[in-house]
């Protein structure tokens, strides 16, 4: 098993490795962590289906990992299915139901599927957990100027998010020119995250 971390990420040598952690489930088929190890050799072998595999087995022996949905997720995103995606993103809320990060992240899949509705439920989740978080209100502009309303997105950014970003980025405030810039640049574009 620590030969397999040798192997993998740092030599980059990815059929020792998968060995190396084949026989340490060989030995022992419970053990989280060869699992968890060998998906992302699999994943960088671009075999997704097996990388899902190991890390499907790793949630049957520790079913309240949320990072293990999260890579899961991350991984059927990688094949193009979003709804056994969301499916992930959304067991992970049930686990961590108060997680801001969690919504975050089933927002953005949400807004790459162009569901900009539940997008827009989860940006608001994650404003009332998080009422400080300005990526996500400019989030939230975004997925309003993503349904083309342009009012609510100029509003939702003037609220607190491309103000605070233009505050970060060194500017006194963004003001009404900075925000339809903003606009006039992404209209024609779906954006999906911040």
């Amino acid at each position: 098993y620590n030969r397999g971390n040798l192997w993998y990420p740092q030599r980059k040598d990815y059929d020792n490795a998968l060995a190396d952690y084949s026989e340490v489930l060989r030995i022992n088929p419970k053990h989280a962590a060869a699992y968890y190890y060998r998906a992302f050799v699999w994943e960088n072998k671009k075999d997704y289906d097996k990388a899902i595999a190991d890390v499907t087995e790793l949630i049957g022996l520790e079913p309240k990992r949320v990072s293990a949905y999260l890579d899961r997720a991350r991984l059927w995103r990688l094949k193009g299915d979003y709804d056994k995606a969301l499916a992930d993103h959304t067991e992970t809320i049930r686990l961590e139901p108060k997680s801001a990060n969690l919504y975050a992240r089933r927002a953005n899949l949400l807004a790459a599927k162009k569901d900009y509705d539940k997008a827009l439920d989860d940006c608001e989740e994650v404003i009332r957990l998080e009422p400080k978080n300005s990526a996500a209100y400019v989030f939230r502009g975004n997925m309003w100027l993503n349904k083309k309303d342009f009012d609510k997105a100029i509003d939702a950014l003037r609220i607190k998010g491309l103000a605070k970003v233009a505050k970060r980025a060194g500017e006194r405030e963004a003001n009404q020119g900075t925000i339809g810039t903003y606009i006039h640049h992404q209209a024609d574009r779906p954006v999906t995250g911040v």
